[in-house]
């Protein structure tokens, strides 16, 4: 059983959501997008619902666990992987049923004219009585949100945040069936650090909320005391902060890293990828870094038809890779687990991303 928040003409009510499958990850999320899915013999058109964050693996994960505790039928539909044209999109939504739309960033491209398909859709959205649930990337979505005020069509926006260090620790370990050993097997470098951290502003006056980012510099163990730690406890809580260090707390690159360090039942800090710093770029690396981390897994067609120059985009990817940013995949691209922390914090500096 859940216990979650909604508002009702303005003011905060406590209700229970009990979910029919164990759901390790966003449960107050997915019971929230429930109570906004259509009963039946409620004739009432349901409201058009987004699903973001900055990467496909928490949207997926919620998809999967919404798609099973609905009791009607659902028909899921990953834009990443069917290609469409505007035809397409008139009779997307024929069958009677909740409409799971995967990945809605591959329905725009950064060139000229490339909004059309995706104004296209969200034409056919508003006008079809269907429930509609879409996911899309975060990075994406910010900046459709800047150039067409995507959030219009969305009556019901759910983010799903980055993990605390305790939810991460917690969410990681749940999946383990064996006793995991934590070990420090390397000298660690506890040297100055500068970290980003907000301050949270409420005014209740104006009934607003916000946060005011600021850097400074600290020691990257330093909150802990060797001589007055469990011995038992300090290895497992280090390796736990040096994954989310590097992961930002995206479940999906923490599990990533998680695994890659894990030999038999021992987790060795020796394993933990190392920090990545990123280079001087040129603007066309920046601006291919940030179509890489808007899409996640762009073809590299995809790529060519942003750039419209090969010899300029493999000399960028190649740079890129050779950073440790990027990887190839087959014919897609991705940022790697441990290149993903430095790239949204360097893309986030440069103001070719808004989180």
């Amino acid at each position: 059983m859940v216990t979650i928040f909604n508002g009702v003409n303005g003011k905060n009510t406590l209700s229970e959501c009990y979910l029919g499958n164990d759901i390790p990850l966003y449960q107050s999320q997915i019971c929230e997008i429930l109570t906004h899915i259509r009963k039946p013999g409620d004739l009432r058109t349901p409201p058009k619902i987004a699903i973001i964050s900055p990467t496909a693996y928490s949207r997926n994960n919620t998809a999967e666990s919404i798609s099973r505790e609905i009791s009607v039928m659902v028909r899921t539909i990953d834009f990443s992987k069917k290609n469409i044209g505007r035809g397409d999109l008139n009779t997307l939504f024929e069958e009677d049923a909740v409409y799971i739309c995967q990945e809605c960033q591959y329905l725009f491209e950064r060139r000229p004219h490339g909004f059309d398909l995706l104004r296209s859709f969200l034409s056919q959205l508003v006008t079809n009585s269907r429930q509609v649930i879409t996911t899309w990337n975060q990075y994406s979505w910010n900046f459709l949100s800047g150039f067409l005020h995507i959030e219009r069509w969305f009556p019901i926006v759910i983010p799903l945040p980055f993990l605390s260090l305790s939810d991460l620790q917690e969410y990681l370990l749940t999946g383990e069936s064996e006793q995991i050993r934590f070990t420090i097997d390397i000298e660690l470098d506890n040297t100055l650090e500068l970290v980003r951290k907000d301050v949270d502003v409420d005014i209740e006056s104006l009934n607003l909320t916000f946060s005011i980012p600021y850097l400074t510099i600290r020691r990257r163990y330093a909150s802990y005391v060797p001589l007055l730690a469990d011995k038992k406890i300090l290895p497992e809580e280090l390796i736990f902060r040096e994954i989310f260090r590097l992961s930002l707390g995206e479940p999906g690159i923490g599990y990533q890293i998680f695994q890659n360090a894990k030999n038999e039942n021992e987790i060795r800090f020796s394993l933990l990828p190392k920090s990545l710093t990123v280079p001087e770029l040129s603007a066309i690396d920046n601006f291919i870094l940030t179509l890489i981390l808007m899409y996640e897994n762009p073809v590299y067609s995809r790529l060519n038809q942003s750039i419209h120059d090969k010899a300029v985009l493999n000399s960028s990817l190649y740079r890129l890779s050779s950073a440790g940013l990027l990887m190839r995949d087959e014919d897609t691209w991705k940022i790697t687990a441990e290149g993903f922390a430095p790239v949204v914090s360097y893309l986030t500096q440069r103001r070719m991303i808004w989180e």
